[in-house]
């Protein structure tokens, strides 16, 4: 490893270890805490022994992985062709799904409440970074509620979320790896599931991923469910 030390690492190569960790964590190897720390030291490692060190309890010779003969030489020589540039996106699609469902499996984590409660009236809520109890009631009487999700543990593997609006409505952020399903009543109003552009569609997740259910009676108001990629 020394003969690495000496030398100051490219972005080439901050970008292939940040890969081998994301393929780490979508094995098992490490948890989304872990990886989150691992790939911020990669992203600002200056030599290339900081890389090899991060990599080294996870792959058999990490140094030559990233810096071997051939790493990365076929790029510097040619573009890719369409067939490859393709089965890089499917390899990195792949690759990201990995690690959504991995993080999915970690969103449960029990101990919470049964119920919850909050009302709006002539103002707004806002709920984040949250353990969100199996069933929460939110009532939103000329006012508005914002629930961000991205950061919250759930209590039960199978959530319900009551949002009733009369003259308001309610934003719910939802993270990659929930499935979401839209039910409720709408009488001039109604409920939007709407779909981050790159993230992936909460109808295509298997069905041990946590389960959002929405429900409700929107009366001239409504409530937007957003899919956050990342």
């Amino acid at each position: 490893m020394s003969e690495y030390k000496d030398k100051r690492c490219t972005d080439q190569g901050r970008s292939a270890a940040v890969e081998v960790l994301s393929g780490a964590m979508a094995d098992g190897q490490l948890t989304l805490t872990e990886f989150d720390e691992r790939s911020g030291k990669a992203h600002a490692a200056t030599q290339r022994s900081e890389l090899v060190d991060l990599l080294d309890d996870l792959v058999d010779e990490p140094a030559g992985l990233l810096f071997g003969a051939g790493a990365g030489t076929a790029v510097a020589h040619r573009a890719p062709s369409d067939v490859e540039w393709a089965a890089h996106q499917a390899s990195d699609a792949q690759r990201h799904r990995e690690m959504v469902l991995a993080r999915s499996r970690s969103l449960v984590t029990g101990g919470g409440s049964e119920t919850g409660f909050s009302l709006a009236i002539f103002g707004g809520v806002t709920k984040a970074a949250w353990q969100v109890p199996k069933t929460h009631w939110n009532f939103n009487i000329f006012g508005g509620s914002d629930f961000d999700l991205r950061e919250c543990r759930f209590s039960d593997p199978v959530t319900t979320l009551w949002l009733n609006s009369c003259f308001g409505g309610a934003d719910v952020l939802v993270p990659e790896g929930v499935r979401v399903d839209m039910g409720g009543l709408g009488i001039f109003g109604g409920n939007e599931l709407v779909v981050e552009n790159g993230a992936i569609h909460p109808n295509s997740l298997p069905e041990d991923a946590p389960l959002l259910l929405i429900r409700g009676l929107s009366i001239f108001g409504g409530v937007t469910v957003k899919v956050v990629r990342g």
